[in-house]
Formats: structure tokens, sequence, C-alpha cells
């Protein structure tokens, strides 16, 4: 009867599988602290833990692996806030976070609000904007939005395959560059080439969509197209 007891009390619960999960955190174990905190206890602090190590594995390139998507550490914080908004602060000032910081969600938390023209034209500039290509043989490009004004589009890269050489060749698209304004929650570019473009803002759940106001069609995102997501 004692030595049943007494592996009941050794058996992992909740709380100690977090403790583990720390304890592999702080030896460089990302993947073991991983699998604990995903076995511990549903709370705010596991939610920014999960997202923090999840955060780490992204960063050593090991995304498809742990699905360490850009949108699931978004959810993991955005959990832990809408549970207990004490933890924001811990969340900003973690260098781990630094790229998830470039997303309009995070941008917003650190005080550039989208709602107003103001903090619009502040988060652009620090949100990094993704082109996504609906094609195998192609690369997507980005939009760089700058605080002076200037924006920079790069539409991608095609690739075509050639049967002489038995090669795939480079196309790579067309590239514009441009200055933009927002105005009552619209960003107007004026293109170099004297085009304009009219775009606005929409949030997917945790992704930002910048869309043609003029063709309905989505133009850039907020996170990068990852594992065939």
């Amino acid at each position: 009867m004692h030595f049943l007891l007494c592996v009941l009390v050794l058996l992992p619960n909740g709380k100690n599988t977090e403790y583990l999960g720390d304890h592999s955190f702080t030896q460089g174990e990302y993947v073991h602290a991983l699998e604990y905190y995903y076995e511990a206890y549903d709370s705010p602090i596991v939610f920014v833990k999960r997202a923090r190590t999840l955060s780490i594995l992204r960063d050593q390139g090991l995304v498809c692996d742990y699905d360490a998507y850009v949108s699931v550490i978004l959810e993991y914080l955005c959990w832990a806030v809408e549970q207990d908004s004490s933890v924001l602060s811990l969340i900003i000032e973690d260098t781990c976070f630094y790229e998830i910081s470039h997303t309009v969600l995070f941008r917003s938390w650190q005080g550039h609000e989208p709602e107003n023209d103001s903090g619009l034209a502040s988060l652009l500039p620090r949100v990094r904007w993704y082109n996504y290509v609906e094609s195998i043989t192609a690369v997507g490009g980005q939009m760089v939005f700058h605080d002076d004004g200037a924006v920079y589009v790069d539409w991608g890269t095609y690739y075509g395959y050639d049967e002489e050489t038995g090669e795939f060749i480079a196309y790579p698209q067309e590239q514009q560059t441009g200055h933009f304004v927002v105005k009552e929650g619209y960003v107007d570019i004026l293109w170099d080439d004297k085009s304009k473009s009219v775009y606005r803002l929409d949030m997917r759940g945790t992704c930002g969509v910048l869309i043609d106001v003029d063709t309905g069609q989505d133009v850039v995102f907020d996170q990068p197209d990852e594992c065939n997501t």
C-alpha cells in the first residue's frame, strides 16, 4: 500500500510537467521543453512558455517539424493576454518574440493602433509583408513600407523549365516603387509609373492582410506562407 501511494505521488501532473519544461528549457532542450509544456495545465504563463519555445524552434529552422507557425504562436499569446492582461508586458519585452513582433497584432500591442490613420501609418513600416504565389514553381515576394512614405514591392519570381538545358530558369516579376499616405483608414499608393493603388487592412484571426479595394483581392500578408499552409 505504501509503495502504491509513493508511485502515485511520483507520476507527472500538470504542475510538475511545467517545472520539467522549465528545466529542459534552461538546458537548451527545447523539443523536450515543448513536450512538457503541452502536458502542463493550461494557464496564461504556460501559453506564453509554449509560444516562446515554438519561437525558438522556429528560429532553429524547425517550423514544419513542430508547427511553429507565426499563427500558432500568436494564438497562444492571444489566449494568454485574454486570460491575464498583465502578461502583455512580459510578451512585449521578450526577445524570443523578435520575429513574431513584425506582425500587425504584435505591433498593435506595442501601441501602433491600426484603428486610426497615424497608428496605421506607423504600423505599416514595422510589419513584414509577404506576397503569396500559388505555384510550386514560384517564390513569393514582399512589400516594404518606410517611415518617410516610400514603398517598394517585389512581386516574386517564377521559374520556367528549359527543355534544352533541363534546368529551371528564373523569371523575376515586376518590381515597383512609390509613395503612400494613409487617409481615413485606407492606404493610398501612388506608384512611380503614375498608377495608383488603394488598400485596406483586414484581420483574419491573427493574420493581417492588405486588400486591394478596387479588386477585392488579397495583396500581401503579415505572415509567410510555410510548409504548404
